[in-house]
């Protein structure tokens, strides 16, 4: 996966609890719902946020599930670059 920008539909869901990381994003529209393991809504991600990069960070699986709760748009940034 190179740099690019992409864009989610309303509901769509970004990554989820147990996906392997492999990119951070830069929220650069909309509105995107964190939520936890256990279906909690843990936060949410706005306009020129990162997110994503924790679980880069610290080499594990995603422990959260994001989803776009309207259109949205970012810009990817690759494992490879954060974990350098």
């Amino acid at each position: 996966m190179g740099k690019e920008n992409i864009t989610w539909t309303a509901g769509k869901i970004i990554y989820k609890v147990g996906d392997e990381p492999d990119f951070a994003c830069l929220l650069t529209k909309g509105e995107v719902e964190i939520i936890s393991d256990k279906g909690t809504r843990v936060g949410f991600i706005n306009k020129d946020e990162v997110f994503g990069e924790l679980s880069i960070l610290l080499n594990t699986k995603r422990t959260v599930t994001a989803v776009a709760l309207k259109e949205s748009k970012a810009f990817l940034i690759p494992k490879k670059k954060l974990a350098k």
